[in-house]
């Protein structure tokens, strides 16, 4: 393994492999990290390189093709990246996926199928999956606003309008209302209660 010492450092290491392709393949990236202590920010995730790059100028900014792995700063970044870069554009993934925090060992695992699928897991417990179409923003969205499109003038932005059709009915409501005998019992009787405590 790679251990890191001094704290608030950035590490960058690099290794040279021979090209491969991964058409009609399934493409596995699985690694382990291990936080030493209680993290308050850093990253411990690896990319994925093509094939063109200068190892000796290697950095931060230099351009890959994936990244993947957890990232903890602060309360609020808790995370596994996963990042697939696609016309010089990285694009995140658009689920949360949240990392582990603790001391231990954890494996992460990024699998990306031949029908564009993929899978992320985590201790080989799958924590997120689904297509690489619809969770990156990779391909253009299906459908997209108009600029062209305007309201016409006589649009009716009423929410309720009158109805022609409807007329009023010839039986008044009156009609249909019965007298509740024992209610006006009960009424009557209470009257009288209270007459005579009077």
């Amino acid at each position: 393994g790679i251990q890191t010492n001094p704290d608030y450092r950035f590490f960058a290491l690099s290794a040279q492999f021979p090209e491969f392709s991964n058409k009609d393949k399934t493409l596995v990236i699985q690694y382990s990290v291990k936080h030493e202590q209680k993290l308050d920010c850093g990253g411990g995730y690896i990319k994925l390189l093509s094939g063109d790059i200068d190892q000796k100028t290697f950095s931060g900014e230099t351009n890959y093709s994936i990244m993947f792995g957890p990232d903890i700063c602060g309360y609020s970044t808790k995370k596994v990246h996963a990042i697939l870069t696609h016309d010089g554009k990285n694009h995140l993934i658009k689920k949360d996926i949240t990392c582990e925090t603790d001391q231990l060992t954890h494996v992460y695992t990024f699998i990306i199928r031949p029908d564009s699928t993929y899978s992320v897991l985590i201790d080989n417990k799958e924590k997120e999956s689904g297509s690489l179409y619809s969770d990156w923003s990779i391909l253009p969205p299906r459908q997209i606003k108009d600029p062209d499109a305007k309201k016409p003038e006589d649009w009716d932005d009423k929410e309720y309008i009158p109805d022609p059709e409807d007329k009023k009915p010839e039986v008044m409501f009156k009609d249909f209302f019965v007298i509740n005998v024992i209610y006006l019992n009960i009424c009557m009787h209470k009257l009288n209660f209270y007459r005579m405590c009077l």
